[in-house]
């Protein structure tokens, strides 16, 4: 990435990239953090210039980052909130004692957030995990009913605060003896599928993506859970499509192929989520949050 060293960018032009970031709209970015939207276009084409690069993309509703503006958001956000929470005050211990609630995908949770949580340890508050997925997630945390959530729904609005965590691939994978790596779409289309439900979501976005095509919609299992899918692929009950972080172990050994090892397969960005005002009002949810955007694995 090509940078004008001479040139120091104010922290008040990157807190506007990652507000841009975040509500998906320069208007709504010029809301949360009380300045004029020329002052935003502003701040993002001093930025632009800085970097070389366009940071984010116009769309029918907004604005949607690029790489370029996502990987800035990614290497500064948890840095700009840290001295936003010191500047407001909110460093202070929450003297509530309640307990974080935290919601998840059940399977990024255990083999990403349970890691990262093990290797702080120290100062955590006491936390209550929910899992569910993304759509009930994000429903709940705008009821309430939980203080952070981790999402594969980009949160908008400028009531939520949010931290891109990473970037999952979606591979198509199945047992070796199905012999379908390099085989044509004809052989592919055919062959069995497992899939998360009826409504094939995970696997019609990647043929749609990948093969330009709709997937049959006669799956030989349907099953709702991603840990179980992966059991089944191994088995050879059938192929499937599934998160690169949950099959990426079994391809290396083996255990499973990727069926179409196309260079950029689909990708969904996951975020972590919380009301901002809560972010404001407790210490310990702001602290977590804090943590889990620094230590989650990109």
């Amino acid at each position: 990435m090509d940078t004008n060293p001479d040139r120091r960018l104010p922290l008040d032009y990157l807190r506007t990239v990652v507000a841009v970031y975040r509500t998906g709209s320069f208007s709504a970015a010029s809301r949360r953090l009380g300045i004029s939207q020329p002052t935003v276009t502003n701040h993002i084409r001093l930025v632009e210039e800085h970097f070389g690069q366009a940071l984010f993309a116009r769309t029918a509703t907004g604005v949607s980052p690029t790489p370029t503006g996502h990987e800035i958001v990614v290497q500064t956000v948890h840095h700009i909130d840290s001295v936003e929470r010191v500047i407001r005050g909110s460093g202070a211990g929450d003297s509530s004692g309640r307990s974080v609630s935290l919601g998840g995908p059940r399977e990024y949770v255990a083999l990403h957030v349970l890691p990262a949580l093990s290797r702080v340890r120290v100062g955590l508050p006491r936390i209550d995990v929910a899992f569910a997925e993304s759509a009930d997630l994000m429903s709940r945390l705008e009821n309430g009913e939980l203080d952070l959530v981790i999402t594969t729904i980009r949160p908008r609005g400028p009531d939520i605060t949010s931290w891109p965590l990473a970037d999952e691939e979606f591979w198509l994978v199945g047992a070796p003896e199905f012999g379908l790596v390099g085989a044509p779409f004809s052989s592919v289309d055919a062959a069995p599928l497992i899939a998360y439900n009826g409504d094939l979501a995970i696997i019609r976005r990647y043929w749609n993506t990948v093969f330009e095509s709709e997937p049959r919609f006669d799956p030989v299992m349907t099953i709702p859970d991603l840990q179980s899918i992966r059991a089944a692929a191994v088995a050879g009950i059938g192929i499937t499509v599934l998160p690169s972080y949950l099959v990426a172990d079994d391809v290396s050994a083996g255990r499973l192929a990727r069926i179409d090892d196309v260079a950029e397969p689909p990708i969904n960005t996951i975020f972590l989520a919380a009301s901002s005002a809560l972010i404001a009002a407790r210490p310990r949810v702001a602290m977590l949050a804090q943590m889990l955007a620094h230590e989650v694995k990109r």
